[in-house]
């Protein structure tokens, strides 16, 4: 994980309260701080927003060693896709900033993506407006369509069964639907 701007208002948040310990401050000076930094926070995450990059190179932030971070890397590798990796801790993104890897920043349109499903679409759409050709490899196959539907529909009957062994009737029908009149 980096040192960034962005971390500013985290760190204060953390050790404001110490320092109006120390001073003895008061309550009122604790919450006149913690309306600045809050007031800090917003003009750190909007001034972004209002200026967006020029730079056309997305950044993939992420645990070297990762498969999730893995598999991104692979798919923008293979449509050609221009990118700059900054690795992180990750531990410390968890803990501090609530976020776990990989994340994809595009910063022309200052938008973060975080989830590796959620970044291959991005990238399929990207792999599909440079050719079809190229953007085939990321269509599922009706073999995987298949593979997937079966195992979502076992695992809910396994669910299911589970739950009524259980004699748990209600999470039974909470995993079938409010309309399922199995029981």
């Amino acid at each position: 994980m980096r040192l960034k701007i962005d971390l500013l208002p985290v760190a204060l948040l953390i050790l404001f309260p110490l320092y109006v310990y120390l001073y003895n401050l008061g309550l009122i000076k604790l919450l006149a701080g913690y309306v600045v930094i809050f007031i800090l926070r917003e003009v750190i995450i909007l001034t972004p927003i209002f200026n967006p990059s020029k730079d056309h190179k997305l950044i993939l932030e992420g645990i070297h060693i990762s498969p999730y971070v893995e598999k991104v890397r692979w798919c923008l590798d293979y449509i050609d896709q221009d990118y700059v990796e900054e690795q992180d801790v990750g531990i410390l993104g968890l803990l501090l900033l609530g976020r776990r890897v990989p994340v994809l920043k595009v910063p022309t349109k200052n938008i973060k993506i975080t989830n590796s499903s959620d970044i291959l679409r991005y990238v399929y759409a990207i792999a599909k407006n440079k050719s079809k050709e190229v953007a085939q490899f990321l269509e599922p196959t009706p073999q995987v369509i298949s593979y997937i539907s079966y195992i979502c529909t076992n695992v809910v009957e396994n669910l299911v069964i589970y739950c009524t062994e259980c004699k748990n009737m209600k999470k039974a029908n909470i995993i079938l639907g409010s309309k399922s009149t199995i029981f």
